[in-house]
Order: structure tokens, then C-alpha cells, then sequence
């Protein structure tokens, strides 16, 4: 089940979690229409927060849109009577794809799908030493993602990391155990400024 971003933001909160830095500003100021930018702050910013796209235009506050439409020459209604949604609206296809960008992301391989598909047939068939397995399949799904994005043009920024098609296992942050919050499978990890994050897929 999607978790939603909590509804009630005080001016504090709103400042430090939905204040779009600089090249973030420039990003969206890029978009013609005011629909378009304020669309695209909303996504942006719920997405760096959140590590996921909301489901619904009504997912996102209307404290939180205010705060962005006031940063972008927009208003609240070209948010939510003007941006058009969906993976039919060319706009908001091109924004996700351009957020998804900005962070990095990269799909999931066919190749990958076969290397461990090939793992499988050589090593389960031969043995049933769960420690040995478990070790084997660490050396081929574990992986390491760090956020070195202290200086340039991300400025520091904590980064959602995705891969389409597959669910992670958080194994530690920075050598420690993840929070309750954080433990199960999950599809995004966030990833802060310095940190480096184990995890299996």
C-alpha cells in the first residue's frame, strides 16, 4: 500500500521540505504554462520528498501546493483544475521522465533478468547450503548506492533511487540497520547527502 504525504505542513516545514533551490527554480521555470510549472514543482518536490510519484492530484496538500505555487507565478486551481494527469498527458509523461532523469534512475535490464536467471541454474540445482547461497546471491544483488552529490549542480541533495520492475532490501545506512520504517521490501530508497546505503534486490 502507497503511503500518502502527511496532510497538515506548518510555514516551517513547508520553508524546508517544498522551497525549490535554485536549479530547481530554473527547471521549472523552463515550462511555459503555469499549469506546467506548478505540475511540475508538485512532482518534483513530492517526489524528493516521498521516493514516489503521487497517485492522485488530491494526494498532494493544498498547503503544500499553495507554497509552490507561490514560488512558480501559478495558483492552486491551474494545479488541480489545469495540469492535466495521467500516463495519457504528454506533460505529465515528460515531467516524471525528466524527474526520473534528474536523479539518475535507470530501468532495470533484460540482462540483468538473464544473469540472474543463469545464477539460478548453476549454482541452486548443485547445492542446498542456504549460507553458501545466500553469500553467492549477495555477491551478484548487493549493491551498494551512495549520494556523492555534496558539490555541483544537485547541491547537496537527498536522492530517491528507483529501478523499474524490482523491490529492494535495505541492509544498512552508512553500516547501521535501517529503521523499522525501512525494513520489508521497498521500491525506492532515499538516499541523503554522504550517505551510502546496502542493499539486495
Amino acid at each position: 500500500m502507497m503511503k500518502r504525504l502527511k496532510r497538515n505542513w506548518n510555514q516551517k516545514e513547508l520553508d524546508e521540505h517544498f522551497s525549490l533551490l535554485p536549479n530547481e527554480n530554473h527547471l521549472v521555470l523552463s515550462k511555459k504554462t503555469s499549469a506546467n510549472r506548478i505540475g511540475f514543482a508538485v512532482l518534483l518536490k513530492y517526489f524528493q520528498q516521498e521516493a514516489q510519484f503521487p497517485n492522485k492530484k488530491q494526494d498532494v496538500p493544498k498547503d503544500v501546493v499553495q507554497h509552490l505555487a507561490d514560488q512558480v507565478d501559478a495558483s492552486v486551481e491551474d494545479f488541480y483544475d489545469s495540469y492535466g494527469w495521467g500516463g495519457k498527458e504528454r506533460s505529465y509523461t515528460e515531467h516524471r521522465k525528466a524527474i526520473r532523469n534528474l536523479f539518475g534512475f535507470r530501468e532495470i535490464t533484460a540482462n540483468d533478468n538473464h544473469l540472474f536467471a543463469k545464477w539460478l541454474e548453476e549454482q541452486v540445482q548443485f547445492t542446498h547450503d542456504t549460507d553458501y547461497l545466500k553469500n553467492q546471491s549477495y555477491s551478484l544483488f548487493l549493491w551498494e548506492i551512495s549520494n556523492d552529490s555534496g558539490m555541483g549542480m544537485m547541491g547537496g541533495m537527498a536522492h530517491p533511487f528507483h529501478a523499474h520492475g524490482v523491490q529492494f532490501q535495505i541492509l544498512d545506512r552508512d553500516g547501521n540497520p535501517p529503521p523499522k520504517n525501512e525494513t520489508g521490501w521497498k521500491d525506492t530508497i532515499l538516499v541523503y547527502p554522504g550517505e551510502k546505503v546496502r542493499a539486495i534486490i
